[in-house]
């Protein structure tokens, strides 16, 4: 990545932009910017020269050949879930997809081509009336489905129904020079197209569309069970001998939490394990042993006084009644609330929007100026202009600072759970002086069927080798504890990746999960990534970006061979 560029080519890139997208005054209110820029947590954001919403896959090509042309540092922002700094922000151009939403559903072949902006949350929604739905992320979340599916897509899903990436049926790309490419599984044309899509990142252009494989959804079942630590030792055996289990419809994440926001009590901790059941249910409970255990049900982050042993679901639900189509639509929408991390009392209405597919915008910020083209009824395009606040980043993200980071297992044994939970305990135990407001790591054991429809890749991933992830995350309030909390997740991770290696020989090697792998070189190179895909990525790579454009943007880079012949983009 290049260091801090001259203003003037900044400056030329931005009046290029401004020509694409028909700038013209006039008067209108908006919050294009601060909705372009603002990410999961403030660490994530930065303050941007020039931010822009292409309309269209066209000014977006054109957008790509200006920055190009002109050697400006850009970011590619889809829901800006990037907790890696640098990842999807910068200072320069900053790039937000959220007006490429369109969504179409192809009931009698089961395929939805849905837009890289799109957010998942409208996604379900569109699916519901048609009784399907699709492997994907979590809905209100904000979660947008570019960005998910770049990163390779685990799922509640994944062990009926493979990763998100194995799901795509075809997609639209734009290419480092500007060109359009497009690609349906099985073409030999378009090959490049596939390794973007199934965890290349950007290191081949930017997705501007997907066609999705989508299945019937009728039953769902969904709700969460929280313990407390007095009742670790059995929750744990529980947890144990649920990932012997096969059946590829029940899935569990189970994680351990701490918490901390300043009250007398001081830290509270907790294990938490969502159940989910996509089917008819069974007669012989998968969650019998778990639902036995004395818990609380945690309800939007309030947990309630201890009761029965008995799970209470999100919404009331019989096994033996059908369940509206929609219910995952609904149970997926209460547990994204229920995550701890949102706040819908101040959610961004932007993110819970509801847009007319036939209106295109084109909307820029430059300076204090915001910028917007909208085209509407015959095409005309109508312009705006407005004033933004003189601080604009106060209070802009969602949440103060954080980091995700992960250890891939190929199974989860009494021992790995033993040691999640002791590094969980030592993560949490400064959190008072640090600044922390949550710790917690949680454990994916999908079924050993979660591979049994992968598809060509550049993130490894084949049948009967099962990857399950161990997702670390924390968040903290202020900058100056950024070194502290970065330290303690290398610290972390280290520790539990060497004993699951002493205890796991077969997990060695395993390829870390792109989507929430922490970008530190003492943490992960390029190479823990892709593994031995890596030498025909880095020809890929200089067969269609050969002049580095895409070394301008963030993200874990796949590396440039040295300089020769290659051929041009777009030719197989």
């Amino acid at each position: 990545m290049p260091g801090p560029l001259p203003n003037l080519a900044l400056q030329n890139a931005i009046e290029k932009i401004q020509k694409i997208v028909m700038i013209a005054k006039a008067d209108l209110s908006g919050n294009g910017y601060k909705a372009s820029v603002t990410h999961y947590f403030n660490s994530s954001t930065e303050i941007s020269a020039c931010a822009v919403q292409p309309g269209s896959e066209e000014d977006l090509q054109k957008i790509i050949k200006a920055v190009a042309e002109t050697r400006v540092k850009f970011a590619v922002k889809c829901g800006g879930h990037a907790t890696n700094p640098g990842f999807s922000s910068t200072e320069g151009i900053q790039l937000h997809l959220v007006r490429l939403n369109k969504i179409t559903v192809d009931a009698k072949n089961k395929l939805v081509r849905v837009g890289a902006g799109c957010l998942f949350e409208e996604l379900y929604r569109a699916l519901a009336p048609h009784n399907l739905n699709i492997v994907g992320g979590s809905g209100l979340a904000g979660v947008e489905v570019a960005g998910w599916m770049l990163g390779g897509g685990y799922s509640t899903k994944t062990s009926q129904y493979g990763l998100g990436v194995d799901n795509i049926a075809a997609a639209k790309l734009v290419l480092p020079n500007g060109r359009p490419q497009s690609s349906n599984r099985g073409e030999r044309t378009g090959v490049v197209l596939r390794h973007q899509a199934i965890g290349g990142g950007d290191n081949f252009g930017i997705i501007t569309e997907f066609t999705l494989e989508a299945h019937v959804q009728r039953k769902y079942y969904d709700f969460l069970v929280t313990y407390q630590p007095q009742h670790y030792p059995i929750v744990k055996e529980a947890i144990s001998d649920f990932v012997k289990k096969t059946d590829n419809k029940a899935n569990i994440e189970a994680a351990f939490r701490y918490r901390y926001h300043n009250n007398p009590s001081g830290i509270e901790k907790f294990l938490t394990v969502h159940c989910a059941y996509d089917g008819t249910y069974p007669s012989e409970d998968p969650f019998k042993e778990l639902k036995a255990i004395e818990h609380t049900m945690d309800n939007y982050g309030d947990p309630l006084p201890s009761r029965k042993p008995v799970a209470t679901p999100y919404f009331p639900f019989d096994p033996n009644t059908s369940i509206e189509t929609s219910s995952f639509h609904v149970a997926d929408t209460l547990r994204s609330m229920d995550n701890e991390t949102y706040d819908f009392s101040e959610f961004p209405e932007d993110l819970l929007r509801n847009r007319n597919d036939e209106i295109k915008f084109n909307v820029l910020m430059v300076g204090q100026v915001l910028l917007i083209t909208e085209f509407v009824g015959d095409g005309s395009p109508q312009h705006a202009r407005v004033e933004r606040p003189k601080q604009p980043m106060v209070g802009v993200s969602q949440y103060p600072r954080g980091r995700w980071g992960n250890v891939m297992v190929d199974e989860f044994t009494s021992s790995i759970i033993e040691e999640i939970e002791k590094q969980s305990n030592e993560a949490s135990k400064d959190m008072e002086k640090h600044g922390g407001t949550r710790t917690g790591i949680g454990m994916w054991p999908l079924t050993k069927s979660m591979f049994d429809k992968a598809t060509p890749s550049a993130w490894p991933h084949v049948q009967d080798k099962p990857n399950r992830p161990i997702i670390i995350y924390f968040t903290w309030e202020g900058k100056e504890h950024d070194d502290y909390w970065v330290r303690t997740m290398k610290s972390t991770l280290k520790t539990i990746r060497d004993k699951v290696h002493a205890e796991r020989e077969s997990s060695k090697g395993l390829p870390y999960f792109i989507s929430t792998a922490l970008a530190d070189p003492e943490a992960t190179s390029v190479e823990d990534l892709y593994s031995g895909n890596l030498e025909k990525l880095k020809q890929l790579r200089k067969k269609y970006d050969p002049k580095g454009v895409m070394d301008l943007t963030g993200g874990f880079k796949i590396p440039l061979p040295p300089t020769g012949h290659s051929a041009s983009a777009g030719e197989e």
